[in-house]
């Protein structure tokens, strides 16, 4: 009969990392010429630091090599693995350590490797190639921003070209997500490494935690200009960063600690994404001694939360933490989830007393979030996003890239001074409009409304583990109203990636599944 041949599973499309028989010679000169070609950029960048000193010379060749083998291999899940690593744990690091241009553009080196060797080898065998669900979003958002080049509010091209890069840097991920994390297998592995980079960052927080303003300028010329602000640049408030203390109840100066990222919080916010990978994990493992592993990495995630010194951070850890819950709770492991979030609960609060008696001044900011104060604490937040209104009046189109956000102080910009981009909000309405705003708030809604489509996923272990890559996707969200969280790591590269990942697993998945079933049922 037809259906004795019909396959167990559907058809995927075709992979990114597919490596097809052995090349013939027009493919393999293509290639050698390629090599030769990478080989001879790695010695121009190594070249272009020489004069920097040996920190920047070192970084540079790191990065040169790194950017080398990204380019070369066809081992996704690993070049990808490796970046994440760089994003987590050295990007903000190294930045702020050497002060250095080439430090900076790392880790778009490293990804845009990765996405050149993809894209040429795709263009080599000339396969068809099928863009992904909710490839549109992406697409029309790059076409805005791409178009608010030619937006006569803009500063100098120098600065257009610049501004670009916040916004479109990591939308490469999201085509990468979508033809890599195909398995359980790769799920569990992006699990242990959110849990790894957070614990790393829990370590680097709480060494930072109790130093002096002083202590923790010393690191490096990038953190005496993040820890000091416009004091330690020389500049005007308004063209440097506020500086990154605050002072306690008993008027000491504390620092807020970076973890190892490039600003203050980035140890607390990596955890937020974690801790639900935290609980998966826990809650399908059997081997005692990988459970101990898990809970001291979820241990050391929450310090992570806590001495980052970011009341954002506390509120995000519980929306992530209750979201994981929300979607597991139909699954069989409810109980168990239920327990091991008490644990959780009661961890944070062991760590949080264990913390303030040897210096309960320094959590003194705290304060602002109990249920008392968060009330005031939300309506001073709130006061940003009441400005929407009159900057949609004043620049439906945009005030100009690089206005606002990360851009902002690189030369030749707008002269706007008077706007706030504290809100994803506001900061899209400024930087790409009205549309730009309409475009990547459908875009997260569409994927929360994903998400929540992941608890009909069969099996049961990869439900649970997609839950817990999702639900970080809610407290996101819910930070659009007090920050920008679309430009910088780790929210901004964690969206597009688990956006890719949700329209692999959610839409195409089970469209091929279906098609399949229909196949066997018609007749011969």
């Amino acid at each position: 009969m037809a259906t004795a041949a019909t396959p167990s599973r559907p058809a995927p499309p075709p992979d990114l990392g597919a490596r097809p028989g052995r090349p013939g010679p027009g493919r393999r000169g293509a290639e050698l010429l390629l090599y030769a070609g990478l080989i001879a950029l790695s010695f121009a960048l190594v070249a272009a630091v020489v004069q920097r000193g040996a920190g920047p010379v070192l970084a540079g060749a790191a990065i040169a090599g790194l950017s080398a083998w990204m380019f070369v291999s066809t081992h996704y899940e690993r070049t990808l693995a490796v970046l994440a690593l760089y994003l987590g744990l050295a990007d903000g690091y190294v930045k702020l350590k050497l002060n250095s241009d080439v430090a900076s553009l790392g880790r778009d080196a490293l990804l845009y490797a990765i996405t050149a060797g993809a894209a040429l080898r795709l263009w080599i065998r000339r396969e068809p190639v099928t863009l992904p669900p909710l490839s549109g979003w992406i697409v029309a958002f790059a076409a805005i921003v791409g178009a608010e080049l030619l937006n006569p509010e803009n500063g100098s091209w120098s600065h257009r070209l610049y501004g670009v890069r916040p916004h479109v840097e990591f939308l490469p991920l999201f085509f990468f997500g979508y033809a890599v994390m195909r398995s359980e297998r790769r799920l569990k592995g992006m699990a242990v490494l959110l849990l790894a980079i957070a614990a790393a960052n829990g370590v680097a927080n709480l060494a930072q935690v109790n130093l002096t303003p002083e202590q923790f300028a010393s690191w490096g010329p990038g953190y005496r200009a993040k820890v000091f602000g416009a004091a330690a640049t020389g500049a005007d408030a308004a063209g440097a960063v506020s500086s990154r203390t605050f002072k306690d109840a008993s008027g000491v100066k504390r620092v807020r600690p970076f973890g190892l990222g490039g600003d203050f919080g980035f140890g607390g916010f990596m955890a937020v994404i974690a801790l639900p990978a935290a609980l998966a994990l826990l809650l399908r493992e059997r081997r005692p001694w990988r459970l101990a592993l898990y809970a001291l990495g979820a241990l050391l995630a929450i310090s992570a939360v806590i001495t980052a010194q970011a009341r954002l951070g506390i509120i995000e850890a519980l929306v992530a933490v209750l979201a994981f819950g929300a979607l597991v709770a139909a699954s069989r492991r409810a109980v168990t989830a239920v327990v091991t979030l008490a644990i959780v609960v009661g961890a944070t609060y062991l760590v949080i007393a264990a913390l303030g008696g040897t210096q309960s001044t320094a959590f003194d900011r705290y304060q602002t979030i109990a249920p008392s104060s968060i009330v005031s604490t939300s309506t001073n937040r709130a006061s940003v996003v009441d400005k929407l209104p009159d900057y949609i009046a004043r620049f439906p189109l945009g005030a100009g890239l690089g206005t606002v956000g990360p851009a902002r102080l690189y030369g030749g910009g707008p002269s706007h001074r008077d706007l706030s981009g504290e809100s994803e909000f506001t900061f899209l309405v400024i930087e790409v409009g009205v549309v730009g705003l309409l475009v990547l708030l459908g875009f997260q809604l569409r994927l929360l409304w994903l998400s929540l489509r992941v608890r009909r996923l069969r099996p049961e272990t990869t439900r649970v583990l997609m839950s817990a890559l999702c639900a970080p996707l809610f407290a996101i969200s819910a930070s659009w109203f007090v920050g920008a969280a679309t430009v910088n790591p780790p929210p901004a590269p964690f969206v597009y990636f688990v956006a890719g990942m949700l329209a692999w697993w959610v839409i195409t998945r089970p469209r091929a599944q279906a098609a399949a079933r229909r196949a066997v049922a018609a007749p011969a």
